[in-house]
């Protein structure tokens, strides 16, 4: 046996290092190993130091040992009101047995580690214990989220405090603490960067506010450190300014966008700074001329046309499907209906058939108290390969496959929006003029901050009654959760989040990564998974889809929540039949407005009419050039008109025509015919107009092949 020192019990316990003993026999010895007595014994005297707190083991020793009648015991000697409290709060929420003994062992084991009463136990006590047993298992210790909520309910910890998996996720940081994480030299310029963010930040979202620190940071000033260190100025020499844009990476063909965001916010910075110069003069002194030019960030509008061009292109790989993955969805849902109901049927342990296949209901190794009927664990067994189906959990995900599914496909929302949709978001609307009443549904502030309402379908009403039905879960009222926003790190205010499952003991909103997987199965279960399909790809589906069928694009535009209407058009994947369909009715539309007597058919005089103009175009030096039912403006006096197309053919003939004219303007200048000398001279002018047309050459700038040079033979 060890020999252990100290003034206290509590330093004798970690001088002997018994806390760190990994078993009873590395303390007291090898007799314990082949004495349950004597084993015994030590574990009853254990329990007795810990009833009065004697010694407080770390968590880490409690784990490791199931001191059953000892912490029954201490939990008498604490408050034994309290856990009767916990085991009748278990009671109402149906929990199995098993799940009861872990809540309880939870709630136990921080009385044993701090020796306080279980009233005074503190969210800090119980997420160091998770942090403590998390690390030695890998993941939480079971019966550790139920007894988080058992103290939320009871009253021991304080109201509003969140469920334990959004108390253990990681608080939106400071701007000082993003910048030092990426751990800069130069303390004046991390000063400078922190200054800059700080009065960016409230212009600006968190997510966009932690890019803007990643890119200055980490891609700008840390790289500039790492390649010449000792760097302390904005005022960079050309030399290094053009190896770090190389090194942005903005001419990678594979990700050239990241290195031009790079190239923006650096521009952005140079350039906020000098204006800034003009107001405060903290930073004049780092106001320096910019290395990136307008010239470096122009290859961004090439990139974003080719990233338009293979988005529309991806539209028109996936519209065909989306008629299949609808029907997809529905159909796996009513099959793991079925499925249930089949398996519900059979006894435990009987043979079913569903599917074309044969199956076997599981039968259980002990029936749980509280669910006798085994309504909340249904598994059917695969007598040819002898794998376990959970038909719950299949049922589960193949619902809210199809309520994910068909909210996007009605809607076009964004996948933050979806699933910020609450009960109270689904309104109605009584129109004025003809008294019906139609749904809406209200689409919160998300990217652009603007609220919108949408117009709900009978088919997505459906969807909607469907989800609130299962939510409530045969409740009153649909549960009021928090929800997690990834992107800004904060937790929104209780509201009833209508797309919230059961996770575990627990009701949780959908998370992003959890509809991605979902619309991965569809797509999987239609067979394509060799395609890519995003919950944002039914924004730009549902955007062509409503052009393509007669919707104006300012309307969609006001649909999806764009402010700009150049946004939407990056949306939409027009096909060529739908621009000449839309074309056509609009030409439809314009011959509307005119009389109708303009297109009528015309009769068999008209017709040969329009003919004969045509013919009675053709003149002596050419071709009339005057539109049908326009009468000769010039009295056929074809050399003056101007709409006269002189033919090269006729070109003698007009060099005869000039000579006689120039003959007749001698003779009218002999006999003093001054008004014939007035009229001469300008047909003559019209003439040399006319022959000049004939003969003129245009240079077409064609270029000369150049000589090659001979060597000098010197």
């Amino acid at each position: 046996m060890r020999r252990a020192e100290g003034s206290s019990w509590q330093e004798r316990w970690h001088s002997g290092c018994w806390d760190q003993a990994p078993d009873l026999a590395t303390v007291f010895g090898d007799s314990v190993r082949v004495s349950a007595f004597k084993s015994g014994e030590i574990m009853h005297g254990l329990g007795v130091l810990l009833c009065f707190d004697v010694v407080r083991p770390s968590y880490d020793w409690l784990g490791r040992f199931r001191f059953t009648a000892g912490f029954e015991r201490l939990r008498q000697l604490r408050d034994a009101e309290f856990f009767v409290a916990v085991r009748d709060a278990c009671r109402v929420r149906q929990v199995t047995r098993v799940q009861e003994q872990h809540a309880v062992r939870m709630l136990t084991m921080p009385l044993a580690h701090t020796g306080k009463a279980p009233r005074d136990l503190t969210g800090q006590d119980m997420l160091d214990m998770c942090r403590s047993l998390s690390s030695r298992r890998g993941q939480r210790p079971p019966g550790l989220p139920l007894a988080w909520d058992l103290l939320r309910q009871l009253g021991v910890l304080p109201p509003g405090t969140p469920t334990l998996h959004d108390a253990q996720r990681r608080q939106r940081p400071n701007v000082a603490d993003m910048v030092d994480f990426y751990g800069l030299s130069c303390p004046d310029v991390r000063d400078l960067i922190i200054r800059y963010v700080t009065e960016r930040a409230p212009a600006i979202d968190y997510s966009t506010t932690r890019q803007l620190i990643w890119k200055l940071a980490k891609r700008f000033w840390k790289d500039l450190e790492e390649h010449h260190p000792g760097i302390d100025t904005l005022h960079l020499p050309h030399d290094v300014a053009q190896a770090w844009k190389k090194r942005t990476g903005h001419d990678n063909p594979d990700r050239p966008y990241e290195g031009y965001s790079v190239l923006f916010a650096v521009r952005a910075f140079y350039l906020d700074i000098s204006q800034w110069a003009l107001h405060d003069a903290y930073w004049a002194r780092w106001a320096a001329p910019c290395p990136v030019s307008l010239q470096d960030t122009k290859g961004v509008a090439k990139h974003r046309k080719h990233v338009t061009a293979r988005m529309h292109q991806k539209v028109r790989q996936l519209a065909p499907l989306l008629p299949q993955l609808m029907s997809s969805v529905e159909e796996r849902l009513r099959f793991q209906q079925e499925f249930i109901d089949r398996a519900r049927g059979a006894a435990p342990g009987e043979e079913f058939v569903h599917g074309g296949r044969t199956y076997q209901r599981r039968r259980y190794p002990a029936v749980r108290d509280h669910d006798p009927t085994g309504l909340r664990r249904l598994h059917a067994t695969d007598p040819d390969t002898g794998a376990h189906v959970d038909l719950l959990r299949a049922e589960d995900r193949a619902f809210w496959t199809w309520a994910v599914v068909n909210t996007f496909f009605y809607t076009g929302v964004r996948v933050e929006e979806l699933l910020e949709i609450t009960q109270t978001a689904l309104t109605t609307l009584r129109l004025p003029d003809s008294g019906e009443t139609v749904p809406l549904l209200q689409i919160v502030p998300s990217k652009t901050d603007a609220e919108r309402v949408l117009l709900v379908p009978p088919e997505l009403a459906h969807v909607l009654a469907k989800v609130k039905q299962r939510v409530r879960d045969g409740h009153e009222t649909v549960p009021v959760l928090q929800r997690w926003d990834p992107h800004d790190r904060v937790l929104s205010p209780p509201l009833p989040f209508l797309f919230q499952r059961r996770h575990g003991l627990e009701r949780r909103v959908l998370t992003d990564s959890y509809v991605q997987r979902l619309v991965n199965e569809a797509l999987a279960a239609l067979g394509h998974g060799e395609l890519k399909l995003t919950p944002h790809d039914f924004r730009r589906l549902f955007a062509s889809e409503a052009v393509s069928s007669g919707l104006p694009p300012h309307i969609v535009a006001k649909i999806l929540g764009h402010e700009h209407l150049s946004t939407t058009e990056h949306y939409m994947a027009v096909y060529p039949e739908d621009m000449l369909r839309h074309y056509r009715a609009f030409l439809a539309r314009r011959r509307q407005l005119r009389p109708s007597e303009e297109y009528r058919d015309p009769t068999t005089e008209e017709w040969e009419e329009f003919h004969q103009h045509f013919a009675k175009r053709k003149v002596e030096l050419g071709t009339c050039g005057r539109g049908y039912g326009t009468p000769c403006a010039h009295e056929h006096a074809c050399l003056r008109c101007p709409l006269l197309q002189p033919d090269p053919a006729q070109k003698r003939r007009l060099d005869e025509i000039i000579a006689n004219l120039r003959d007749r303007l001698a003779e009218a200048h002999q006999r003093g015919w001054l008004g014939e000398v007035e009229g001469l001279e300008i047909t003559i002018t019209a003439a040399e107009n006319k022959l000049a047309s004939m003969t003129r050459q245009i240079n077409l700038g064609m270029p000369a092949i150049p000589t090659r040079r001979q060597p000098d033979p010197s």
